[in-house]
């Protein structure tokens, strides 16, 4: 089984549908290549993608841009990766507005 597709614009279902596979082999094939379940590196894939997003959109748009029909599993996805909310996040790496050639840029400065 080769699978190469968009992590942050993929479903499990969409997986399934590409492979053609089933949904159980699918993800025990995953499982056992990547040592972690589909479904949690989709979650992570997308809240490392998210990051990107946040000050820019609001959490809630970012969450249904996403594939997440409640903000709140959302930020409980997001809580996994970064051990903390999207706002405390946010709170905490606020980004910074740089001009440059007369263009403004948001960025997210490196830690």
């Amino acid at each position: 089984l080769f699978l190469q597709f968009d992590l942050v614009t993929y479903s499990v279902k969409k997986v399934i549908t590409t492979t053609g596979y089933s949904h159980g082999y699918v993800c025990r094939t995953f499982k056992r290549v990547f040592g972690e379940t589909l479904i949690n590196r989709l979650n992570r894939s997308k809240v490392l993608y998210s990051v990107n997003l946040l000050g820019k959109m609001k959490i809630v748009d970012i969450a249904m841009l996403l594939g997440w029909e409640n903000p709140k599993n959302y930020a409980i996805a997001f809580k996994k990766v970064y051990g903390e909310s999207p706002s405390q996040y946010l709170k905490r790496n606020p980004p910074k507005v740089v001009e440059k050639n007369r263009e403004i840029l948001l960025y997210r400065g490196l830690k």
